[in-house]
């Protein structure tokens, strides 16, 4: 059986392990939201860093915790997103 097969790399690629810089990003993220939303205005986060450091899994578990939601004025989105190729050009364009 190769390894590509192998029942435990399934397993191995989903299982988290706790890490400190990545808690702490997350808190930072939250606690820049929850300001923007005292102070009733829009921000913008970038979020930058090498391969394979979380950044997909950081805006995906964000945005868990920020749903959209509607409101009398219309459906109201707590986290909007957009992403780039590694290495952009006019052939391929940002993906929202």
């Amino acid at each position: 059986m190769s390894n590509d097969h192998h029942p435990l790399i399934g397993l191995i690629e989903r299982t988290l392990i706790p890490h400190t810089a990545y808690e702490c990003s997350a808190k930072l993220l939250d606690g820049g939201l929850k300001r923007a939303q005292l102070v009733n205005q829009s921000s913008c986060i970038v979020i930058l860093g090498e391969s394979r450091t979380g950044k997909s899994r950081l805006l995906k578990e964000l945005k868990e915790r920020n749903t959209s939601k509607r409101t009398s004025e219309g459906l109201e989105h707590i986290v909007v997103h957009a992403t780039t190729p590694p290495k952009p050009t006019t052939g391929s364009p940002t993906r929202a």
